[in-house]
């Protein structure tokens, strides 16, 4: 089975004039999530959607299964206090509700979570016995990225049953700088490098406190080998789902993104070229730019 799990668990802090969470924005008549969640609804190869939004607003996502009948969705649970233990939240639930494969019969039996992260036990021997056709594979995709087409989908779903993931990307555009701060005389992290699945609002925001005289470029990678990580990012269910309660049980529990956790454990990663209109709402001028996209798709003009 392939699940979609959409975290839309952000209280949308950057929509200054908005009186909701960004994901509950009306466009034409109907909420941001659910533009988002009616991608996966329709798609013949997802079986199966669980989404984690703010507690809050559960009743009323529950609501808009019923007008909308988004039969496909299985669970809502509340998000958490970061992104990624919002990701986590719906993982647990996903495997709660639909098991590691597709028949349905593995999940608690197969998965014991006190072993997830022992070193003394391969985390793969817990799912011996499930054919690679039969494991269930998770999409994880973004409430407030609306404007995923069929193809990505499909083109997520295959990657993975090929290659273990799949990572949404663009190609970069636009030359990618890595700066370091002199401030304290050392390379930070966070000093200045645009992180997968990071905005450039995002980043222009982080950094507006920090005496910018100081950042000077560190390296340029090749634009030709640069990709902007976007979503869904894919994975077997039981391989991203192990992966998290680790890092969780390591007290790792607000790392950027899910591609950026998996390949900090070790996972080999692969890329899926998606559209470039595969935005993500985060600011007043992203809710603007996503009417006019919406609009131009919707009248055949992209």
């Amino acid at each position: 089975m392939n699940i979609a799990v959409i975290f839309a668990g952000g209280s949308g802090t950057r929509m200054t004039n908005a009186d909701k969470p960004k994901q509950f924005l009306m466009v034409h008549g109907k909420p941001i999530i659910v533009h988002t969640i009616e991608k996966f609804q329709k798609h013949p190869e997802i079986g199966g959607i669980v989404v984690a939004c703010l507690a809050d607003w559960i009743p009323y996502v529950q609501e808009m299964k019923k007008r909308y009948s988004l039969d496909k969705l299985g669970a809502i649970v509340p998000g958490g206090e970061t992104g990624q233990m919002s990701i986590y939240n719906g993982l647990k639930a996903a495997a709660e509700v639909y098991g590691f494969s597709s028949d349905g019969k593995d999940g608690q039996e197969r998965y014991d979570r006190s072993d997830v992260g022992n070193p003394n036990i391969n985390n793969s021997d817990l799912f011996n016995g499930i054919h690679e056709n039969e494991k269930n594979i998770v999409l994880i995709h973004d409430g407030v990225r609306p404007l995923i087409d069929e193809k990505v989908i499909s083109d997520n779903i295959a990657a993975v049953k090929q290659y273990g993931s799949a990572i949404t990307c663009t190609p970069a555009t636009e030359t990618v700088i890595l700066v370091r701060d002199d401030v304290e005389g050392k390379s930070e992290s966070s000093g200045g490098q645009i992180n997968a699945g990071q905005s450039d609002q995002d980043h222009l925001k982080s950094g507006s406190d920090r005496n910018t005289d100081h950042n000077h470029v560190e390296s340029v990678p090749d634009r030709s080998r640069s990709r902007f990580a976007k979503a869904p990012q894919s994975f077997f269910l039981k391989d991203i789902l192990s992966v998290e309660e680790r890092a969780i049980s390591e007290g790792r529990t607000d790392m950027i993104d899910s591609c950026t956790l998996m390949k900090e454990y070790g996972y080999s990663l692969h890329t899926v070229i998606g559209p470039y209109y595969n935005i993500k709402i985060t600011t007043p001028e992203d809710f603007i730019i996503y009417r006019a996209l919406y609009d131009a798709i919707e009248n055949e003009q992209l």
